[in-house]
């Protein structure tokens, strides 16, 4: 970096202009400059260092003249973040989507409906004589179960020849212990004897009707979450460093107004008055873009507590583990489904 600041126009003065400027500085030019700037501790010391610069090492001219910039890391923070924000929105259109997609295939899957009304008979039929035996719907949380539950000759659903055919999903259905370790892979073999089941088709059972899933599994499990912290974080900061410069909030549409200027002296005013204009400038003209990925994030999460209750589960703070809850469920049957072909 500091053979970076010796080939600067202008040294390091002319790269503190740049910042200041927005000018001249690559996204990691701008995140090392974030890095090296002076620390709390280290601005006071350089503000009251009343020596002569030659008295200083080559690193601490350097740092004396980066802290001639007020708040020169918040300044490279809230640069960082404008020059992402473009990458960040459409990363969170693109997030928003694939979820809201999900939602919908999970919504329509025929197969889904049919594997789970397979399972709620399996976890009857496993449950019989007891209080679960005669449950009316399956929960999300129950579909663990068929992943651990371990198939044995006394514990697996029809056992033994019954006195009568079979019926329903569990007519055909695997009388051998042997054939199945789990329950889940029982469920496997049941469906696979349903009319129409045996064919596959391309990305699972399930898989082939729920494209979407592989993706909106780790946007459900924080990713959408991160996403949002993000532009929050780097929002807040955007501001806070806007009310600095010019000494009063930001205060959005068209009551805002235009650029106030820096407040201060003139010699403050000019070190930071190009800057507080780019910020405002960014700031109002992303308030449109901004409120609308605001609202596109309330729909789908709406999107994601409807479809979570449709399956059971009616806390909407818990919507997206329920989600992913059932997407395991639905890549340990696709897999558990495949190996019954062997």
């Amino acid at each position: 970096m500091m053979t970076r600041f010796k080939a600067f126009p202008g040294g390091v003065g002319g790269m503190m202009h740049a910042v200041l400027s927005f000018q001249g500085l690559t996204w990691e030019e701008m995140g090392l400059i974030r890095q090296i700037a002076p620390k709390k501790g280290e601005r006071k010391d350089f503000k009251d260092f009343g020596g002569a610069p030659q008295d200083l090492t080559a690193a601490e001219r350097v740092l004396l003249q980066m802290n001639q910039v007020p708040r020169l890391k918040a300044k490279c923070r809230v640069a960082l973040f404008i020059m992402k924000w473009e990458e960040l929105r459409n990363e969170s259109v693109q997030a928003l989507d694939t979820v809201q997609a999900a939602c919908q295939e999970l919504r329509r899957s025929s197969r889904l409906q049919s594997v789970l009304s397979c399972a709620l008979t399996v976890g009857n039929a496993v449950n019989d004589g007891s209080p679960k035996g005669s449950a009316r719907a399956i929960t999300l949380e129950s579909l663990a179960a068929f992943t651990s539950f371990k198939v044995t000759g006394s514990s697996a659903p029809s056992s033994s020849p019954p006195a009568q055919p079979a019926r329903g999903p569990l007519a055909g259905a695997p009388q051998a212990s042997t054939q199945a370790r789990t329950l889940l892979d029982f469920l496997a073999r049941v469906v696979r004897g349903l009319p129409g089941a045996a064919h596959q088709g391309a990305g699972g059972f399930l898989g082939g009707q729920t494209p979407s899933l592989p993706a909106a599994a780790p946007l459900l499990s924080g990713g959408l979450q991160e996403l949002e912290e993000d532009a929050a974080v780097g929002l807040k900061k955007a501001m806070a460093e806007y009310a600095a410069i010019c000494g009063r909030a930001w205060v959005g549409g068209q009551e805002g107004g235009g650029w106030p200027g820096a407040a201060g002296t003139s010699a403050a005013r000019g070190g930071e008055d190009a800057f507080g204009a780019r910020l405002h400038g960014f700031l109002a003209s992303t308030e449109g873009a901004r409120g609308d990925l605001a609202a596109r994030r309330a729909d789908v999460e709406a999107e994601v507590a409807s479809v979570a209750a449709w399956f059971g589960e009616r806390q909407p703070h818990r919507a997206p583990q329920a989600l992913t809850l059932l997407i395991t469920f639905i890549t340990q049957f696709d897999a558990a489904y495949a190996m019954t072909a062997a």
